[in-house]
């Protein structure tokens, strides 16, 4: 039917751009994830790109030191007293993972001054879940 035929038109054009969802992650006390909603994902693709809040340490420290956010990584540490707050951001969502870890299938690097970019490591599928390695994030920051 020509509302199939449509569907298909759609599903075919979201590959251009990945689609992502948060939903229920798959690991145990994890809270939410974030997922590829589209149907593949080539590596080396951009996920996504966002501008994080440019803030200074005593900041983070009142962000970090919140009950909210206690044990949480709200905030990256950018090299000295800057710091990037990424708490508002779809980045924030996707859950971390070993680097070692067949299952990490992102990266996270800094494109800009408060812009982060999310790449996929390797090809990603279909409702498969996003994770990203934090710690050489933080080190590459630092530089």
């Amino acid at each position: 039917s020509s509302e199939e035929e449509e569907e298909e038109e759609e599903e075919d054009g979201e590959d251009d751009v990945p689609v992502l969802i948060v939903k229920a992650s798959m690991i145990p006390n994890a809270g939410q994830g974030l997922f590829l909603a589209s149907r593949f994902v080539p590596a080396g693709a951009v996920l996504i790109e966002e501008e994080a809040i440019a803030i200074k340490r005593r900041e983070a420290k009142k962000i970090t030191n919140m009950p909210a956010w206690r044990n949480r990584q709200p905030v990256i540490q950018g090299g000295g007293n800057r710091f990037l707050d990424i708490r508002l951001l779809t980045i924030y969502k996707a859950n971390h993972c070993e680097a070692t870890s067949p299952n990490c299938n992102a990266c996270v690097s800094q494109s800009g001054p408060a812009r982060l970019t999310m790449t996929a490591l390797r090809n990603i599928w279909r409702h498969e879940e996003i994770l990203w390695e934090y710690s050489p994030t933080m080190q590459e920051f630092s530089s």
